[in-house]
């Protein structure tokens, strides 16, 4: 008998495309009658909200205890990963998101759990966090990227045992609005994800002086952790484009739901940061396609 051990680096109800890809993977399984165990964080969640979307669930979720100090949170992860496979006779595992993927040499050390990795992007950075990545990587038994370009960037010896699986979204969660929503401002842009470099925001508003010459009245949505909030707003203010920008930083599900209604534009510019992180293929693009 399979008995699965699935460790996410997000998890609903906090926001992000690696998180909603772990539950919808994790879901898909349970319904296959697959045992299955998440490990994640609930970072950007509150305990109560955790606890609630856990309860709603018919998921087995554990997660990790946020504290301060990061040497006590990893203690904290090992033991209770360790206690998993070991007590509950895990034979495979799911490693999902960069912080997951350092979990790969303890799993093969302590037992001989079969592994598959999942590379979204945000994994390949430089230095010596990309050295580990790629060691830990050689011990996977199997990787699934994401996208075609995202196994494009992973070295040939582990390419060989690589597959593309694309991203998909539960289509039941995103119906069709039975009204057009009234509209103050044309076009709407949005763009969905982190505010960060990788997902390009600062390309979208860089470009906003030229684009308001044309349309006046158009307005860009920022939805998504606010990372780089600062370096934004800056640049914002020296464009002068404060009117025509709006971030809102992590919104709920009905008003994540409400603002692509009413957008006309979904918004994906994303760059390589300097620190070697790229966009693999954003869960935004199947959610704006809806």
């Amino acid at each position: 008998m399979f008995r699965t051990l699935f460790i996410s680096s997000e998890f609903p109800p906090g926001p992000g495309g690696i998180g909603t890809h772990a539950f919808n993977v994790s879901k898909t399984l349970h319904k296959r009658k697959l045992w299955i165990t998440i490990c994640t964080v609930s970072d950007y969640a509150s305990s109560q909200e955790a606890r609630a979307f856990d309860n709603n669930s018919a998921l087995r979720v554990i997660r990790f205890k946020r504290y301060r100090r990061n040497t006590i949170n990893w203690y904290n992860r090992i033991r209770v990963v360790c206690s998993i496979i070991i007590n509950e006779k895990i034979t495979h595992a799911f490693i999902s998101g960069r912080s997951a993927i350092f979990f790969i040499p303890l799993i093969k050390l302590i037992s001989n759990v079969k592994i598959i990795t999942i590379l979204h992007g945000s994994e390949f950075k430089i230095g010596i966090l990309r050295t580990f990545s790629l060691f830990c990587l050689r011990l996977t038994d199997n990787v699934i990227t994401v996208s075609n370009f995202t196994r494009s960037l992973i070295p040939n010896n582990i390419k060989k045992k690589a597959v593309v699986a694309h991203n998909g979204i539960d289509l039941s969660e995103w119906r069709r609005p039975k009204f057009v929503p009234s509209l103050n401002n044309f076009p709407v842009l949005l763009t969905v994800g982190s505010i960060s470099t990788r997902k390009g925001q600062h390309n979208i508003i860089n470009a906003l002086p030229f684009i308001k010459k044309i349309f006046p009245n158009v307005h860009y949505h920022c939805v998504g952790e606010p990372k780089n909030e600062k370096k934004l707003l800056k640049l914002i203010n020296n464009l002068g484009v404060n009117k025509e920008v709006s971030i809102h930083g992590i919104v709920s599900r009905p008003r994540l739901m409400n603002l692509y209604n009413k957008a006309h534009v979904n918004m994906i510019l994303s760059e390589r940061t300097a620190d070697g992180e790229i966009e693999g293929y954003c869960i935004s693009v199947l959610e704006g396609n809806i």
